[in-house]
């Protein structure tokens, strides 16, 4: 995925790119989407700033502030990127690796980000990793020896976590 001029979004070949300028360089897609309101079973009305995605008008807010993000952020970030690459596997929800569920991805070319250490969010791929090899992507150096981070990878490769290597890339934080 390659982001172009502002709000514009448009697909390239992976395998041209690396995976520092892939993963790590992204500017933030901003949607323009206009909240609906629509009326429950409860008769409550709740405010969606995206109903398909499953974001209230609350998470827009945090969004804009420049709040930390939830879980419902990044699921609904990966729901899009399923969309537009429908082969790439993982992009999992969050949770199921964060409270080791089972995971259901190949273990071959897989994207996940991840919930580690109860406060920080890193992205994971094998996708342009040597054999045994997992790249992780991060902003600060909190992933570098997580023993959350190694459990929720080894869950997700269904393989011991001796088994194979992290590579650590430090990424730009990114500015909302």
């Amino acid at each position: 995925m390659i982001v172009g001029e502002p709000n514009t979004v448009s697909s390239s070949p992976l395998k041209n790119t690396s995976p520092p300028e892939l993963l790590c360089n992204l500017s933030p897609i901003r949607p323009q989407i206009s909240p609906s309101t629509v009326t429950e079973s409860n008769t409550s009305s709740v405010k969606y700033w995206n109903k398909r995605l499953g974001l209230h008008e609350s998470d827009r807010t945090t969004v804009r502030c420049g709040e930390w993000l939830t879980d419902k952020h990044i699921n609904a970030a990966q729901s899009l990127l399923r969309e537009q690459f429908p082969l790439q596997q993982g992009l999992q929800d969050t949770l199921l690796v964060e409270q080791c569920r089972t995971y259901h991805s190949g273990t071959n070319n897989f994207v996940q980000i991840l919930y580690i250490n109860g406060n920080h969010w890193v992205c994971t791929s094998n996708r342009f990793s040597p054999a045994g090899a997992v790249d992780v992507f991060d902003c600060s150096t909190c992933s570098r020896n997580s023993r959350t981070l190694k459990r929720q990878l080894a869950l997700i490769l269904q393989c011991p976590a001796a088994s194979f290597c992290v590579r650590h890339h430090r990424c730009a934080k990114t500015k909302w």
